[in-house]
C-alpha cells in the first residue's frame, strides 16, 4: 500500500507538467476557484491513479512492479511528445500513432528525447528494481480502493464548483493525464477496428426485371 501511493504520487508530479501548465494558463490564480480547480486535478490524479494500481494488485502483486516500469518509459515518450509538439493524446492522435511507418518514427528521434526516456523513464525503472515490495493483505488492498473511491466523491461533491471548468476542458485534459490518456485512447482505437469483421459478407442474390 505504501508503494501504491507513493507511485501515484510520483506520477502525478513527475509526468503531469503539461497539464498543470495548460490549467495555470487557464485558470484566476487570485480566486479560490482557480485554487481548488488545481487542487482537484491533482487530488484526481493521485487518487484515480492508486485506486488502478490496487486493483491491478488485487488481481496479483507480482505484476505490479512490472506495470509500474512499463508505464514509466511510456510515460517519458508521451511528455516528450506533449512537451515539444503540444500534442493532445486522444483517440485521433492514437491512431495517427498506430499508423505511423518507420521512416516518420525516425524523423521524430532527438536527442532530446534520449534524456525524457533516461530521466524519467530510465532512473525510476532503475529504482524499482532496488524497491521490494511485501504482499497486503488482498483485505486491506480492498479497504484502500474503497477509501480512494470515497475520498474521489467526498472531494468531488465539496469540489463541485470546479466541475464546469474540467467538463469544459475535458478532451485536452484526458489527453495530458498520464498514462491513462494513451492507453485508454489507443484501446478506444483499436478495440472497434479488432471487433470489425474482415470476412466478405456475399452480395444478395440478383434479379432481372423484363421491360
Amino acid at each position: 500500500t505504501t508503494f501504491i501511493a507513493l507511485t501515484a504520487g510520483l506520477n502525478a508530479l513527475l509526468y503531469h507538467l503539461p497539464l498543470f501548465s495548460f490549467a495555470a494558463g487557464n485558470l484566476d490564480w487570485s480566486s479560490f476557484s482557480g485554487v481548488l480547480t488545481l487542487a482537484t486535478l491533482l487530488v484526481a490524479l493521485f487518487c484515480v491513479t492508486a485506486l488502478l494500481l490496487t486493483l491491478l494488485c488485487l488481481i496479483s502483486h507480482r505484476i505490479l512492479k512490472p506495470f509500474c516500469m512499463l508505464m514509466a518509459m511510456g510515460n517519458a515518450v508521451a511528455v516528450y511528445f506533449v512537451v515539444t509538439y503540444h500534442v493532445v493524446l486522444d483517440q485521433t492522435m492514437m491512431g495517427n500513432v498506430r499508423n505511423t511507418n518507420v521512416v516518420e518514427v525516425f524523423e521524430y528521434l532527438h536527442p532530446t528525447l534520449i534524456v525524457y526516456v533516461l530521466v524519467l523513464g530510465v532512473l525510476p525503472c532503475w529504482l524499482l528494481t532496488r524497491v521490494r515490495i511485501r504482499r497486503t493483505p488482498r483485505l486491506h488492498l480492498a479497504a484502500m480502493a474503497f477509501a480512494g473511491l470515497l475520498i474521489t466523491v467526498i472531494w468531488g461533491y465539496l469540489a463541485a464548483g470546479t466541475w464546469l471548468w474540467i467538463d469544459h476542458n475535458a478532451k485536452k485534459l484526458g489527453g495530458m493525464v498520464m498514462p491513462w490518456s494513451y492507453v485508454i485512447n489507443m484501446a478506444r482505437y483499436e478495440v472497434p477496428r479488432l471487433m470489425a469483421s474482415d470476412v466478405q459478407a456475399p452480395l444478395p442474390s440478383a434479379t432481372f426485371s423484363s421491360n
